[in-house]
């Protein structure tokens, strides 16, 4: 038998009820196994229990600053200003 406390929109698992604090013991609802797989127990409409796996956000890239912005602009312009008088000689 599994015990499961319901804790906002999944549940807290437990596998013995003498570990369910006493004051919740009236809210758990026990099951005889859990579906396969992993990741956050969850309940459907019709009662059924799944495994709801969240995706990772993708990372994002930080934004450059305003003097990291300023700094790119003038090494290119000394990069171009040094190409233009290689150029000339």
């Amino acid at each position: 038998m599994i015990y499961l406390l319901p804790s906002q929109d999944t549940f807290v698992i437990f596998t013995e009820l003498h570990y369910v604090p006493e004051d919740f013991r009236k809210d758990v609802i026990e099951v005889e196994s859990l579906p396969e797989g992993h990741g956050i127990i969850k309940r459907n409409e019709e009662g059924e229990l799944y495994w709801y796996q969240p995706q990772p956000e993708p990372p994002v890239e930080p934004q450059p600053t305003l003097e990291e912005m300023q700094m790119q602009t003038l090494v290119n312009t000394e990069y171009l200003v040094v190409m233009s008088e290689l150029s000339n000689l």
